[in-house]
């Protein structure tokens, strides 16, 4: 019996010989949130493309002033403003005209956003879009500084992209007009919904490739 003892001991001493050596490690992992929800970010998408090309269709003049201006790009010092075609336009026009013009050559955004949704409950885009004018045209911004001063925060209640913001987005490539991209997509950009950012060099492009 006692040598029997002894074997049971030596036998469970080996064993944790055995089990020290090979280093086991357990591992307790715990989340802890003291809020409920988590601010979401604001997310700001432009397309690559400015202008649409059917506002040129009966626009001749206006198509040819644009085609030139987007081809010299910031050298439009190489323009010739003396031509009489070029000289018509030597003449400042007022700011808010400028953006007129330019938000009625631009996307609508009824065209481009079908289908707006968080937290997977369906949103009315034009509810939850904020129109911003930024360097890259007209752009649109979802949970955006200027939307939540008149309106709560978007948070996220639940970890998951079902539970995050979904937009399905149609970005009209037959109406792509001459500019500076040689590519189709949107430019995204994604940062605190309290910084008034406008969209200047940091982005994401998203590109779209058809086969």
């Amino acid at each position: 019996m006692v040598l029997l003892s002894i074997a049971g001991l030596m036998a469970m001493e080996a064993q944790k010989f055995i089990d020290y050596f090979n280093y086991p490690v357990t591992t307790t992992i715990k989340i802890e949130q003291e809020d409920d929800a988590v601010d979401f970010p604001a997310v700001t998408m432009c397309n690559l493309n400015k202008f649409k090309k059917s506002e040129f269709d009966n626009d001749e003049t206006n198509r040819r002033l644009y085609q030139s201006l987007y081809a010299a790009g910031t050298e439009t010092q190489n323009i010739n403003w003396t031509d009489p075609f070029y000289a018509q336009f030597t003449e400042p026009i007022p700011h808010n005209e400028a953006i007129q013009e330019m938000k009625r050559l631009a996307h609508k955004p009824e065209d481009m956003f079908s289908m707006c949704m968080f937290n997977d409950v369906n949103l009315n885009c034009s509810d939850v879009l904020t129109e911003l004018i930024t360097d890259e045209g007209f752009c649109y911004s979802f949970n955006h500084g200027n939307y939540i001063m008149h309106s709560s925060q978007f948070k996220a209640t639940r970890p998951g992209n079902a539970y995050g913001f979904k937009i399905f987005i149609n970005i009209q490539q037959n109406e792509y007009f001459y500019g500076p991209h040689n590519s189709a997509g949107f430019k995204v950009s994604i940062y605190t919904c309290t910084t008034f950012y406008v969209f200047k060099y940091k982005q994401l492009p998203i590109h779209i490739i058809e086969n």
